[in-house]
């Protein structure tokens, strides 16, 4: 389940719609007072934003590079120096001996 938070987001979303247009629907609950509908409103959209930003955080990005990452360009090859060949240096006294 990738898009759990988009579904949670329009069950809040749509929790917002009818209590916003609940007056029209016949929703209207009489002892509940004004104010406990505003704040059902505000914790509906407030969760709603919550999901939809948790969701667009989760999404898939694609792989950035680096600003010290070359693009395409093979590292520099290893030149040999015969002056840090310090294990041919044992070699050469164990040749010796």
């Amino acid at each position: 389940m990738r898009h759990w938070q988009l579904f949670l987001a329009a069950g809040w979303a749509s929790i917002a719609l009818i209590v916003v247009f609940r007056k029209d629907l016949g929703l209207d609950v009489p002892g509940f007072g004004e104010s406990r509908w505003w704040l059902a409103l505000a914790l509906s959209c407030m969760l709603t934003i919550w999901n939809l930003v948790r969701w667009y955080a989760a999404r898939p990005r694609p792989r950035q590079e680096g600003p010290l990452q070359s693009k395409n360009e093979e590292p520099p090859k290893y030149e040999y120096n015969p002056d840090l060949d310090f294990q041919k240096m044992e070699r050469d006294e164990q040749q010796d001996r």
